[in-house]
């Protein structure tokens, strides 16, 4: 059934490990997927993606095509700073964007 909506790299041959009693479950842990490809690339770039409104009023649309071409420009931005990889510390990025 996940193969029906998800697109993989390499399919999952077993559905979870581990027990939600000690928190240590993980779904597909043998499979390999791309979260960015399947929440982006896979979808119709015309077809709306994200839909909010605004507080000052009025809403906004952004199409799949427009996130994607977004979450490209945050990547290539991120990819400036050099190798970001720390074992062990998390790292946080915020954004502050404006009309």
């Amino acid at each position: 059934m996940a193969n029906e909506h998800l697109d993989f790299f390499k399919p999952p041959t077993q559905f979870n490990r581990g027990d939600l009693q000690y928190g240590d479950i993980r779904y597909f842990a043998d499979a390999t997927i791309n979260a960015s490809y399947n929440c982006l690339d896979r979808h119709d770039p015309q077809k709306e993606a994200i839909r909010w409104e605004r507080d000052e009023g009025g809403m906004e649309i952004l199409t799949f095509g427009e996130v994607l071409r977004k979450v490209c420009q945050l990547a290539n931005a991120v990819k400036t700073l050099g190798n970001l990889y720390q074992p062990y510390k998390m790292i946080s990025l915020i954004l502050i964007t404006t009309r």
